[in-house]
């Protein structure tokens, strides 16, 4: 019983150590900061995997913001309003590819490691698009951009661009960014700096003048279906 307790213990350790420092180094641009994320993202999934932390179900960037808060609370152990902001967006980043690849168990190793001499993640090379294996190879190592991309779509986070308009598209990015806005943990107020603030309020001014003029008889609207 004791052996098994030790290596949990190992296993929480080890992410917890490893994450921080891969976190400090992405903020410092100490080592490839793509690598970094890699790491961090492999951290994520070893924490899923152990019982560490439940699985999520990432549907927006919210969430992927709310896991990241419950991931640095319950496996870092540091306070989620502390995290300098660099490190939030690192943690961020990492989060689709650490919950994909515990949910859809793509990653494989190669020489008893997962990420390649380049700091590349290993995948099975079945699971993956051909345009990501064209020679058909059992295994394959993948880039933080490929690894990202892939991460995303097999969660569905990456919407088709058929499917939204350059207005959705714009409009969504907004308010995902107003629901990742922190709050201070003691009084609940957000936390957020006089050039976002001032961007807000610009944004908001131009909406409403903009929707005084649709809404006004004076302009001509022409509802038309995305295409």
């Amino acid at each position: 019983m004791n052996n098994i307790s030790n290596k949990i213990n190992s296993i929480d350790f080890k992410v917890k150590s490893s994450t921080i420092k891969h976190l400090a180094d992405y903020e410092n641009k100490d080592n490839d900061m793509k690598v970094s994320l890699n790491q961090i993202g492999l951290n994520i999934n070893t924490a899923i995997d152990n019982g560490m932390i439940a699985l999520p179900k990432l549907t927006n960037n919210k969430s992927i913001n709310d896991f990241c808060s419950k991931f640095s609370t319950d496996v870092l152990e540091l306070v989620w309003a502390d995290v300098s902001a660099t490190q939030k967006a690192a943690l961020r980043l990492a989060t689709p590819i650490g919950v994909a690849l515990s949910k859809f168990k793509f990653g494989t190793n190669e020489n008893n490691k997962p990420l390649s001499k380049q700091g590349n993640i290993w995948v099975k090379g079945e699971t993956v698009p051909e345009n990501l294996n064209k020679d058909g190879a059992s295994k394959i190592a993948l880039s933080n951009k490929d690894i990202t991309k892939f991460s995303r779509q097999k969660l569905k986070l990456i919407e088709s661009k058929d499917k939204s308009t350059p207005m959705q598209l714009a409009t969504n990015k907004v308010i995902n960014l107003l629901s990742e806005l922190d709050t201070d943990e003691k009084t609940g107020n957000y936390v957020i700096s006089e050039i976002d603030l001032t961007a807000i309020k610009t944004c908001q001014k131009i909406i409403n003048n903009k929707l005084a003029e649709i809404n006004s008889e004076k302009i001509d609207v022409r509802l038309k279906e995305a295409s």
